[in-house]
This record gives C-alpha cells, sequence and structure tokens, in this order.
C-alpha cells in the first residue's frame, strides 16, 4: 500500500470512529434525565468511556498516517473501533428500548450482534496489543505461534 494509500485510509477510519462515538453521544444527551434499569451500564459510566475513546483513536490515526509499516496503529485503530461499536450498540439499545421504546429500529439486533463484533474484536487485539508493544515484533520467533494462535481464536468467534 502507498503512503498516500495508508494516509487516507487511516484517517478515513478515524474519521469513522469519531463519527461513530459523536452517534453515540446523542442517545446519552436525549435519556440523561431518563433512569435505566438495574444492570444497565449507567448513562455516566458510558459518557465517561465515550470521553476517553477519542484521544486514543486519533493518536493511532496519527501512528498509521505516518508510519504505514508500524502495525501499532493500525491495532489501535481496530481497537478504537471495537471499543466504539460496543459503546454505540449499547447507548443505541438503552435508548431504543428504555427511554423511547420502538423509536429506532432493531434495537435488540444491535445490542447483540454489533456489540458482540465490537466485543470480539476487543478482546482479539487486545493481546496483540501487549504482545507487540514495545518493539513492534513479537519478543522471539516461539511468541509468533501465540499471535496465530490469538488471531485464529478471534476469526472463529
Amino acid at each position: 500500500m502507498s503512503r498516500r494509500a495508508a494516509f487516507w485510509l487511516a484517517w478515513s477510519l478515524c474519521a469513522f470512529v469519531l463519527l461513530l462515538q459523536v452517534l453515540s453521544a446523542l442517545p446519552i444527551f436525549l435519556g440523561w434525565s431518563t433512569p435505566l434499569p438495574e444492570g444497565w451500564i449507567p448513562w455516566r459510566d458510558q459518557t465517561v468511556t465515550l470521553l476517553g475513546a477519542p484521544v486514543g483513536v486519533i493518536l493511532a490515526g496519527l501512528i498509521a498516517s505516518r508510519r504505514p509499516e508500524n502495525p501499532y496503529g493500525w491495532l489501535w485503530l481496530c481497537f478504537g473501533f471495537g471499543v466504539t461499536l460496543v459503546g454505540f450498540a449499547h447507548c443505541y439499545a438503552a435508548y431504543a428500548l428504555v427511554v423511547n421504546p420502538g423509536f429506532l429500529p432493531a434495537p435488540r439486533v444491535v445490542g447483540t450482534v454489533v456489540a458482540g463484533v465490537g466485543f470480539d474484536v476487543v478482546i482479539t487485539l487486545l493481546p496483540l496489543l501487549l504482545l507487540l508493544f514495545p518493539t513492534r515484533h513479537p519478543p522471539s520467533r516461539l511468541w509468533r505461534i501465540l499471535v496465530w494462535l490469538v488471531l485464529i481464536m478471534g476469526g472463529c468467534c
């Protein structure tokens, strides 16, 4: 991939994730005064997660756009995408099921499928982020087996 294509891909993915985070903030803003049932993530906690996520995604976009050969920036971009998917699914489902039932389509599908996909992405990439830090390579050749196992198991989920 050329550096120019990597630049545009990194910032496009970053912009998409940031847009999804803004869309996640809308149900929080509209439903803030409505208490969520027991067992649901409170609006306050969803807001804290939402406010912390853009910093990591923007930093990942910088790394991936300036050093496209470094997998660490791309991993962080995809990790941020997974976290954002989970947050978006929770906000969407909470608003559509509790605050304004029937207003948004398929809240249970979004709440389970989209959150599940995001969770799979997060669980798959977290070991890779820890394994490839700080050199962007596994510590030894033997650790590459673990990388492949993590990728295979993440693909099976």
